[in-house]
């Protein structure tokens, strides 16, 4: 809508003042909508060469590109709504993972994560089964090595490696 529009252009056109880098990511920003957010950034008009989709546009002091890179491979992927209770929940992805695979646990606050997470592990006792548990409330330090064991372990290059856990839960916030 225009009031946000308005917002996002004069955040980036402070943060664009200040030399801040900043990161926008839209599937669906018109190219009209690109050039506004560009231009409020780089604090002059910005004019982009076409590029085709998907495509990563920069701007900086002295310049604006856009380039085409290729399209990952599409996958598949279930979504199914399931009952609030974590208990409930740890047993239908029990049942889910009996012969293995790997599953992710997406929660709204990190108390739900801690509740859900403690369900999942009691149900998985006596497994094989990783179950991990990842929030905003961590501490830095122990946060990044948790969320660089869950890239390591779930990764596009534990994808291509057959590298995966065989049997796997990650429960994390938002």
């Amino acid at each position: 809508d225009t009031y946000t529009s308005t917002l996002l252009q004069e955040l980036l056109r402070w943060l664009g003042r200040l030399g801040c880098s900043t990161v926008l990511l839209s599937a669906t920003l018109p190219a009209v909508k690109r050039r506004e957010l560009l231009s409020a950034y780089a604090g002059r008009p910005v004019d982009l060469p076409d590029a085709a989709y998907p495509r990563l546009s920069v701007v900086g002091p002295q310049m604006a590109s856009a380039v085409s890179f290729p399209a990952g491979t599409s996958r598949t992927i279930s979504l199914t709504w399931t009952s609030a209770e974590p208990e409930q929940l740890a047993g239908r992805l029990a049942d889910a993972l009996r012969e293995g695979g790997c599953a992710a646990c997406v929660c709204n606050t990190v108390a739900r994560a801690q509740a859900v997470y403690q369900a999942v592990k009691h149900a998985f006792v006596g497994s094989d089964c990783a179950v991990s548990l990842l929030h905003s409330r961590f501490l830095f330090g122990r946060r990044r090595d948790i969320e660089r064991q869950v890239v390591s372990c779930f990764g596009k290059k534990a994808w291509e490696a057959g590298t995966r856990p065989r049997q796997a839960v990650l429960v994390a916030t938002q």
